[in-house]
């Protein structure tokens, strides 16, 4: 959690250092989701991707093969995601 009480980006989604762990997780949650939306109007296939991996819990083999793609593919979309939200402002 030490990550988070550094950024200013999470204290607008209601993280504070002194909140309980559920708390914390929950503001942390928001951010991810609202970056997600944000990501998903530039790059839907690619939101498309990080809920179908990180909020539904597929593999990375069950998301290659519902987009008939391969593995590899898909976590060089994971990657170029990661690297777009360094750019996108929530």
């Amino acid at each position: 959690m030490e990550v988070f009480q550094q950024m200013t980006v999470p204290l607008g989604y209601g993280f504070k250092p002194d909140l309980p762990i559920v708390d914390s997780r929950v503001a942390i949650n928001r951010m991810l989701l609202a970056y997600i939306h944000q990501l998903g109007r530039l790059q839907p296939r690619l939101a498309d991707i990080l809920i179908s991996r990180f909020k539904h819990g597929e593999t990375i083999k069950q998301v290659a093969f519902r987009l008939h793609v391969s593995q590899e593919q898909i976590n060089r979309w994971q990657k170029l995601a990661n690297s777009l939200s360094r750019r996108i402002d929530l």
